[in-house]
């Protein structure tokens, strides 16, 4: 990898990695462990996929941040479903399920903001008004 493209990871690196980390560990269940785990999986990824990036389709947090979303995402259903394998004998116990809980209501809140950002003032104001 040329020069160049090492100072603009680490640059990615530096600007990203604190915000990076807290949104991962908000998203894996407040697992300091997991969220490293997978703040290092979407740094590897971004250091893969780094000749991919279009800046032309948005910024750089952005798609780092969906990685993270994404590579969260998947170590929480992994993690659950790993949880399920290992309680599969006992039927009594009740699994319940917060982290994954979490980031389904991180989505749909992500969702709603932007479907929100794409109302004229009077339709906000409406669904403003019929919501609150």
């Amino acid at each position: 990898m040329a020069r160049d493209e090492v100072a603009l990871m680490q640059q990615v690196h530096d600007e990203h990695a604190d915000v990076l980390w807290r949104f991962c560990l908000s998203l894996v269940g407040n697992d300091r462990a997991h969220a490293e785990d997978v703040t290092q999986e979407v740094f590897l990824e971004v250091w893969r996929k780094a000749a991919r990036f279009d800046s032309a389709l948005g910024k750089a947090k952005t798609w780092v941040m969906t990685i993270a979303h994404r590579r969260a995402v998947d170590a929480v259903r992994r993690n659950e479903s790993q949880k399920r394998q290992d309680t599969k004998g006992a039927p009594d116990e009740v699994s319940h399920d917060e982290p994954a809980d979490r980031v389904i209501a991180a989505e749909e809140h992500g969702a709603v903001r932007e479907c929100m950002e794409t109302l004229t003032d009077l339709q906000l104001e409406s669904v403003r008004l019929a919501y609150f």
